[in-house]
């Protein structure tokens, strides 16, 4: 279920100060912006998006709101993609896995599970690799789009 864009500000507002971070307009708008897109957004795709609030935006301005709340796990990034998109797990700190439509583009975000991440970090130890990243991303077809075929 979506959040309303007010409470979703209030909590991220409250996360930002709870780490001791400065929350900012500019960062505030650039959430708001996003919580009004209806799937993942390109930075450049926010960037245009919230001309209707700043008339004059600059890509590091939005590059960096993004950074800003990708650490503090508000927002994820879809590598694969290029990508970014709100966590939907109430911004509680997780490793996350994402199920994307190849036809659609939509997402869902997923927990993943204690045990796959146990077997992951087994296997790259075995292979003395560090994993950078244990976000994992799963390209398909949702309901939807396998239906319409």
């Amino acid at each position: 279920m979506k959040r309303q864009t007010s409470q979703l500000l209030r909590e991220a507002e409250d996360r930002c100060r709870q780490s001791g971070r400065q929350w900012t307009a500019q960062r505030a708008d650039v959430l708001a912006v996003m919580a009004d897109q209806t799937g993942p957004v390109t930075a450049y795709e926010l960037l245009d998006a919230i001309k209707s609030v700043h008339p004059n935006p600059k890509p590091a301005t939005v590059y960096r709101a993004l950074e800003f709340f990708m650490e503090l796990g508000l927002v994820h990034k879809l590598d694969s993609a290029n990508r970014f998109v709100l966590c939907s797990h109430q911004h509680q700190h997780h490793t996350a896995q994402f199920l994307i439509c190849d036809g659609c583009g939509h997402v869902d975000e997923i927990p993943v599970p204690a045990k796959l991440l146990d077997v992951l970090e087994e296997q790259s130890a075995r292979l003395d690799f560090e994993m950078a990243d244990k976000g994992l991303e799963i390209h398909g077809h949702c309901s939807n789009c396998r239906h319409q075929h």
